[in-house]
């Protein structure tokens, strides 16, 4: 099935949601970015929690292939069951109520009601 992650997230009075920009540095800048659907599921798939440090490479390398797909896309990507169920997963584990609530209905092909 195919997914389109260029999507904005909002808090739950429906403003759209912003995140610090940081320099080469990783230091914060003022700037802000909006914070989209594209930049959680990367996040999520990148970034490890300790339990997740023993995974395979294998394992790994299909996250960071998976990440790389979906940052490369302008538009939908074409997704397998067992990609949406990870990224469900790592979404669920590492994010608030706020974020899940939005990604996984997208992930599920549902509307969100707003």
């Amino acid at each position: 099935m195919k997914y389109n992650f260029n999507v904005n997230l909002v808090d739950i009075e429906g403003k759209v949601m912003e995140q610090p920009v940081f320099d080469d540095n990783g230091a914060p800048t003022k700037d802000k970015e909006t914070l989209t659907v594209k930049k959680i599921v990367k996040g999520a798939l990148l970034n490890l929690s300790e339990d997740e440090n023993k995974l395979s490479g294998q394992k790994k390398f299909d996250r960071y292939d998976l990440a790389t797909r979906i940052n490369k896309a302008d538009s939908d990507v074409e997704l397998s069951i067992d990609e949406v169920s990870l990224i469900k997963k790592v979404v669920g584990e590492k994010y608030t109520p706020t974020i899940v609530g939005q990604v996984w209905p997208l992930l599920e092909q549902e509307k969100l009601k707003i």
